[in-house]
């Protein structure tokens, strides 16, 4: 079984999607990707021309669980941005080694156009996080939003968010090859982010538990409204 969590038309009219497969392996186009641990969930990440043909796909052959959040970045130079979770002791993506804290951790990928990983930076806990949504900001910064629960503080980058009892939400903001840190509780989960190229400011939608609720917040993380 196969399915798809997001979905990104990039600026030259291509569509990029990401999703989980569960099977032995997955085909798309001429690329056959193998699922590493089969029957678990494993990320793929493909782009198809404006016709609607596959042009490369990729997975991270990540041992155990792992799998996409709900949208898909890019920037300027075409590079795409996913938000990943996984259960795995440790990962390698492109040049950057992680190692789960305990449980489910999560963390950011970057991809050249071509689908070929470049990095990765993670946030981590003792206990369950789900990155959901990611933006972009023509200066090159990178937001992931997502929830946590367990009663577990979650640490990222440098930054210690506070245990919660049951869900609450994370707000990041990523460097090129370093982390820099907003951090935002939350009575619900951030599920999407986008940013507003007029505004300058940072468009967030949550609805894990609770109401659907909309906040505006700037590119340093401070709540507008």
């Amino acid at each position: 079984a196969e399915s798809v969590t997001g979905l990104l038309f990039d600026g030259a009219g291509s569509l990029v999607i990401s999703g989980v497969f569960l099977g032995d392996d997955l085909t798309l186009g001429s690329t056959t990707l193998t699922n590493a641990s089969a029957g678990d969930q494993e990320m793929y990440l493909t782009r198809f021309t404006t016709d609607g043909d596959p042009l490369w796909a990729t997975s991270l052959g990540i041992t155990g669980a792992d799998w996409t959040g709900r949208q898909i970045g890019t920037d300027g130079g075409g590079n795409i941005y996913l938000p990943i979770g996984y259960e795995a002791p440790s990962i390698t993506v492109g040049g950057s080694t992680l190692t789960n804290v305990d449980g489910v951790d999560t963390f950011v990928a970057k991809f050249t156009p071509d689908g070929v990983p470049i990095w990765a930076a993670a946030a981590g806990g003792a206990g369950y996080e789900s990155p959901q949504g990611i933006a972009t900001d023509p200066e090159g910064n990178v937001y992931v939003c997502g929830y946590y629960q367990g009663g577990f503080p979650l640490t990222i980058g440098t930054t210690d968010l506070p245990a919660s009892a049951s869900y609450d939400s994370f707000l990041a903001r990523l460097g090129d090859f370093n982390v820099g840190i907003a951090g935002t509780g939350g009575a619900t989960g951030l599920m999407a982010s986008y940013w507003n190229a007029g505004s300058g400011e940072l468009r967030l939608r949550s609805s894990a538990t609770g109401p659907i609720d909309c906040t505006v917040y700037t590119a340093q993380g401070a709540r507008v409204a």
